[in-house]
């Protein structure tokens, strides 16, 4: 899509600059400052995806259809809505707390206005992992969080003029950003993406009593708002890829212009994926790769799917299923399948990393399907090789690949 829309910039840089920086898995999501600009980005966007086959569906908007509820807001007060534009931010400052406990760690962005009015932006908070960290190598973390929140927001809101400053009271921290030391490679490979992302002399100290980072740092919203309990099917004893979801990602295109699509199976518990590829878009073709899947990791308990009401960019392949042979199919083989709310998925980021992924090794080759397997099998191993706990000099992270490796034939 960043592809197609790069080649077309010039039919309205406006429009292609919001798709280029707005979409999020299969979901476009931004925001605009009047009904003209709105309609404009509607009929251009549409018009511009449709060049490349692609299709943008079921737009929504939260404007007024009402022009008499605009009045009704004068009345309203929310003090979160900050109405600036990006060549306004000359006059506001970013300022970002962060901080760090032996609970959580986390980070806190306010605006500044030149007429000293503040304005809360955004935070993001971390637990501590379980086996315990010092606490530096806590707050480098939490350091970490506020350059990427910070960066995130400036991102988001196109706010490339607006300064920004970081605030720690890690005297440890500071000394680390700034000043050239050999460190470990933890910290150096920590430190390396924070002054990529944040200029080092912005960073400033500030006392842990006057750190608004410190409440959310020490559990007092992380763990009450933040990380809230998980479904019961999450946090089970059980084997890998026994709970699992399903979703598609595709068309790809192979040689001789065949499209494929792929099908994703998410383990619930332990974050594993495996990846099949699908020929077509019937039933049958998805049956075929059920059964590949269960062929080689076992029976699933249970599978979770939204009904394909929400995949877009796979022209919501399964929505199209006959989800009657389907479930008698599940029936058969003691599948019990869940259909989740459009918005009830714990597993877009892993959809995300894959795209991301082939989107690095493909570029704008066409392979054929045995290929474009083997492509799938090393992104299938390269997922399931990243850490899901915190990277460590001492330790050997944990990894969904460890538990595919150590599946026994218990499976019931």
């Amino acid at each position: 899509m960043k592809y197609h829309l790069a080649k077309n910039c010039d039919v309205d840089p406006f429009a292609t600059k919001r798709l280029s920086n707005s979409f999020f898995v299969d979901n476009l999501l931004t925001s605009v400052h009047n009904e003209s600009e709105l309609r404009r980005l509607i009929n251009v966007s549409n018009e511009l995806v449709k060049k490349g086959d692609f299709e943008l569906r079921d737009w929504e908007s939260s404007a007024p259809t009402d022009f008499r509820e605009l009045e009704a807001l004068k009345e309203v007060r929310v003090p979160r809505w900050i109405s600036i534009t990006p060549d306004a931010t000359k006059k506001y400052f970013i300022h970002t707390f962060c901080k760090a406990s032996k609970d959580a760690y986390a980070a806190v962005s306010y605006l500044l206005a030149d007429d000293k009015n503040v304005h809360f932006l955004a935070y993001r908070s971390r637990i501590a992992p379980l086996k315990g960290a010092a606490i530096p190598r806590l707050e480098l973390l939490a350091a970490l969080v506020g350059g990427r929140l910070t960066k995130s927001i400036v991102d988001a809101l196109g706010w490339t003029t607006v300064k920004c400053f970081y605030w720690s009271d890690s005297t440890t921290v500071l000394t680390g950003i700034t000043k050239e030391e050999n460190w470990s490679v933890f910290v150096n490979n920590r430190v390396q993406e924070i002054r990529k992302i944040s200029q080092p002399s912005s960073w400033c100290h500030v006392s842990g009593v006057e750190n608004p980072a410190d409440l959310p740092s020490r559990g007092y919203i992380a763990p009450k708002c933040v990380t809230a309990p998980l479904p019961e099917d999450r946090v089970r004893n059980a084997a890998v890829f026994q709970i699992a979801g399903i979703d598609t990602a595709g068309p790809l295109f192979l040689k001789d212009n065949q499209k494929v699509w792929v099908l994703l199976f998410i383990c619930a518990v332990f974050k594993a994926v495996q990846l099949e590829l699908m020929s077509g878009v019937s039933t049958e073709a998805f049956l075929m790769a059920l059964r590949r899947f269960v062929a080689r990791r076992g029976r699933c308990s249970t599978i979770y799917c939204d009904n394909g009401t929400n995949f877009v960019d796979a022209a919501n392949i399964l929505r199209s299923l006959d989800w009657k042979k389907v479930i008698k199919y599940g029936t058969v083989n003691a599948v019990d399948w869940k259909f989740n709310t459009p918005t009830a998925e714990w597993w877009e980021r892993l959809i995300r990393i894959m795209k991301d992924i082939l989107k690095r090794v493909l570029g704008k080759a066409y392979l054929s399907h045995e290929e474009m397997t083997i492509v799938l099998c090393d992104c299938e191993a390269i997922i399931n090789s990243r850490p899901l706990t915190l990277v460590s000099e001492n330790d050997t992270p944990i990894s969904p690949s460890m538990f595919i490796q150590d599946m026994g034939s218990s499976r019931p």
